[in-house]
């Protein structure tokens, strides 16, 4: 879309004075509403030098909940999964080209020098590609207008929608030599991409594709031609028929119906181009599989380009067949029907068991599994992985095959799952006490101790008891111990305090059950504090951190 301005809200609906109504205000439940009627919301993100544009087409309930202070409404994309979501701040954000000085936590502040909006975290800050939708000051929310929020205006400028791979992922981008934060890059609808080999040429971003028949099994991301009644198979440069007419983006078997993709970018994170093929134009190899090696012999056909690590640009060019055929060292390896084997990353182990399989095979152009011994292909593909639910032992097929043969390896039994084993009911015992916060000299005071097994296990033979002592080391008398067993020790000095100790009988404590124990007590001295402890004991407790608590009281005359 071509706008005269970047970062900020583009268009909203309005009542009939030309008012902005798109956000409506719950008093009552201090929340704000996104309302859509007939026009949607359009905000346009700036970020370094890209435009994104975001359409708000569907009215969303409650969409920013608001505080008690004065705070400013925000959209949010996310940097890696381009996703919408809606905040707030309560500090207000700020434009320069100079970081701010003694910035504050959730300060926000657009970079113009980078045309970056940036967050302070505490102490770094966070790149952000955010634009604000409102304020909420003195009780009102008070919607921002349409047009810049950072003082760009500029045109024509380009703002474009974000694009999705066929897994609708964000297709990121970053060029050649450019540092890590171009990662955060997406493209997007406007984008223009430069094709090798023809550098005054522009190619937009597009996509062609439309569903095929599978004739044979087809690893994802493999080169096919199409045969007729819409049935494809592997492309093979090897064949001097061979004419490739798209890529399939998924494993497919025998029958099974996909895509096939014939024009236009593609990613794939299982990729790992060189940084030296980006931009380097891509050929059909022996069995559909993307190279960058041109083929000696056989078909000549560019297919497409290397356009980053994990990415490629198809573009379907005219076929040549070589008139001489020379000697190719790949096919003079597979002279011979492929000898399967594989190997496992986990053989045994507890349900569910994730394993995962790879084929040790290397001349094949078709690999098939069998995870469950039922005659049934479960999968294609080099390297794949099996989730196993159910214990038990299970024996493996592997099935390799080329234009030369096929050859099957069983083993028998090889993995191993079992079941998953019995759970422990385990107790947690938790005291807490309270206490009257003031105690008064020679005043009788209560102390209560409140107990709870939080665990799933019954805590048996529950010891429970609690000591009290004083600053000073004197005597705290026990009024009423509740049934508990009075002990004493020390001698009643500051270096050795006389300590009460109140013991209860042992119980049994059921899971999520409660008990509470009251002790009556009694300062006589001149003590600044009396302090108080309860304790806990089990047979089998999960967790002992929580089994002490302890409370100081002051004490006044």
């Amino acid at each position: 879309m071509r706008l005269n301005f970047r970062h900020g809200i583009v268009k909203t609906q309005t009542d009939q004075n030309g008012v902005s109504n798109f956000l409506q205000h719950e008093i009552s439940r201090k929340t704000v509403s996104l309302v859509i009627y007939d026009i949607p919301t359009l905000i346009s993100f700036s970020h370094r030098d890209t435009d994104y544009l975001v359409e708000e087409t569907v009215s969303i309930q409650n969409a920013w909940t608001l505080p008690e202070e004065n705070c400013w409404l925000y959209w949010d994309v996310n940097l890696q999964s381009a996703a919408v979501t809606r905040g707030m701040t309560l500090i207000k954000p700020v434009l320069t080209s100079e970081q701010p000085q003694s910035p504050i936590y959730d300060q926000h502040w657009y970079d113009s020098s980078e045309n970056v909006m940036k967050v302070w975290d505490g102490a770094k800050w966070n790149e952000k590609i955010r634009v604000f939708a409102a304020t909420f000051t003195n009780g009102r929310v008070v919607p921002f207008n349409t047009g810049s929020q950072v003082g760009i205006e500029q045109f024509p400028n380009d703002a474009g929608y974000i694009l999705l791979d066929p897994f609708q992922n964000p297709i990121r981008y970053k060029p050649t030599g450019e540092p890590n934060f171009w990662y955060g890059r997406f493209l997007t609808s406007e984008s223009w991409i430069t094709v090798s080999n023809r550098s005054s040429v522009l190619s937009k971003i597009d996509s062609g594709n439309f569903p095929v028949v599978a004739s044979e099994p087809i690893p994802k991301f493999s080169l096919v031609q199409m045969k007729p009644n819409r049935r494809v198979e592997l492309a093979r440069h090897t064949d001097h028929t061979t004419r490739v007419n798209g890529i399939i983006v998924e494993d497919m078997y025998k029958s099974d119906i996909s895509d096939l993709f014939c024009h236009g970018f593609i990613a794939n994170d299982d990729w790992n181009w060189p940084d030296e093929a980006i931009n380097k134009s891509l050929y059909c190899g022996a069995h559909g599989e993307l190279t960058i090696d041109y083929p000696k012999s056989g078909v000549y056909q560019q297919v497409g380009y290397v356009y980053d690590r994990n990415a490629i640009f198809i573009d379907l060019m005219p076929v040549i067949v070589l008139d001489e055929i020379q000697d190719f060292d790949y096919d003079e390896q597979i002279v011979n029907p492929p000898v399967a084997n594989f190997s496992v990353d986990v053989s045994e182990g507890i349900a569910p068991l994730t394993v995962k399989f790879t084929s040790l095979t290397e001349d094949a152009s078709n690999f098939e599994w069998d995870f469950q011994n039922n005659d049934s292909w479960d999968a294609v593909g080099k390297e794949k992985t099996f989730t196993f639910t159910e214990p038990g032992m299970y024996t493996i097929k592997h099935r390799v095959s080329n234009q030369y043969g096929k050859d099957v390896k069983t083993v028998a039994n090889l993995i191993i799952v079992r079941e998953q084993p019995q759970q422990v009911l385990r107790p947690n015992l938790k005291i807490k006490l309270s206490a009257i916060g003031l105690v008064k000299s020679g005043v009788t005071f209560k102390v209560r101790a409140f107990i709870e097994n939080a665990g799933l296990g019954v805590a048996s033979n529950t010891i429970r008891s609690i000591q009290a002592r004083t600053d000073t080391g004197v005597d705290v008398i026990v009024v009423s111990s509740a049934g508990g067993q009075v002990s004493k020790m020390g001698v009643g000095t500051q270096t050795n305090p006389k300590i009460t100790n109140i013991t209860f009988p042992a119980i049994d404590v059921n899971s999520m059950e409660q008990s509470t124990v009251e002790l009556e007590l009694k300062v006589d001295s001149y003590a600044k504090s009396v302090i108080i402890t309860g304790l806990l004991s089990t047979d089998d407790d999960s967790n002992l951190g929580d089994n002490e608590a302890k409370i100081q009281l002051p004490v006044r005359f």
